[in-house]
């Protein structure tokens, strides 16, 4: 038996195509589709129906980001979804992940519990019949949340009017780009004439943060007498996840030297 295989058979412009001759039997093998889209006759029409995928978020919010290698219930949203479809979840360093537990909610709604290592995810939709999607941009972030390595609490005691370098904060994150941020919460007591009077600078080396303290117009401002100065700290990464630390500086007057307890 002979075989042709090609991707597309047209006839001349104007003529028909003819396949077999009279009394010929033509076979489409079991599991063809017959994709009927213009006005063949003794064909059904056939549309060929993939699904979509466009969102997946942490079930009850808006997330996008779950803490690596935790069981988390997650949403996933698209298109011509069908029951008993499935997920797969794609690194982009192309491990897959499937999900511990799968459930359909209507062809728009599939729901997922992901147990994910660090890493962005794509995500791949299978319908029963073998027609599948995957999202075209990564959809779900498993990374943890920032971890300060400097103890909340008192960073020390320090001559009021002290410029330059005063202390040192410190955080690391698991991931290294984008760097991780520092900057004050709003209202609290670092920044500022009325307050510490400093200024907070950020550098990065791998995946630890150092914030250093400083002040160029001299630590408690215009104050003359002790103060204890408190003030917050957020740090944040690149998915972007955050987490708060409060510090204390106290000034002192009248006194020679310093101290610092880290």
């Amino acid at each position: 038996m002979s075989e042709i295989k090609v991707n597309k058979v047209s006839p001349s412009t104007g003529t028909n195509l003819t396949l077999g001759d009279s009394g010929d039997t033509v076979i489409i093998p079991a599991g063809a589709t017959i994709n009927n889209q213009g006005t063949a006759t003794g064909f059904p029409q056939t549309v060929l129906t993939f699904p979509t995928v466009t969102l997946m978020v942490v079930t009850g919010g808006s997330a996008t980001t779950v803490s690596p290698n935790t069981s988390t219930a997650c949403t996933i949203t698209g298109t011509n979804f069908v029951s008993g479809a499935t997920v797969n979840l794609i690194n982009t360093t192309g491990a897959i992940v499937t999900p511990e537990a799968t459930g359909f909610t209507n062809s728009t709604t599939l729901t997922a519990k992901v147990n994910l290592p660090e890493g962005a995810y794509f995500v791949r939709v299978e319908n029963p019949n073998g027609f599948s999607g995957r999202s075209s941009a990564t959809l779900l972030t498993s990374s943890g949340t920032p971890t300060w390595t400097t103890s909340a609490g008192s960073l020390g005691t320090f001559a009021g009017g002290t410029t330059g370098n005063i202390t040192t904060i410190v955080a690391t994150s698991s991931d290294a780009s984008p760097a991780l941020t520092m900057t004050e919460v709003s209202g609290t007591g670092l920044t500022g004439s009325g307050n510490a009077n400093c200024q907070l600078t950020v550098s990065t080396t791998g995946v630890t943060t150092t914030g250093t303290i400083a002040s160029s117009g001299g630590l408690g401002g215009s104050a003359s007498s002790t103060q204890t100065y408190s003030f917050t700290i957020r740090a944040t990464d690149g998915t972007p996840q955050s987490t708060d630390r409060t510090f204390t500086i106290t000034t002192s007057y009248g006194a020679t030297g310093s101290t610092q307890f880290n």
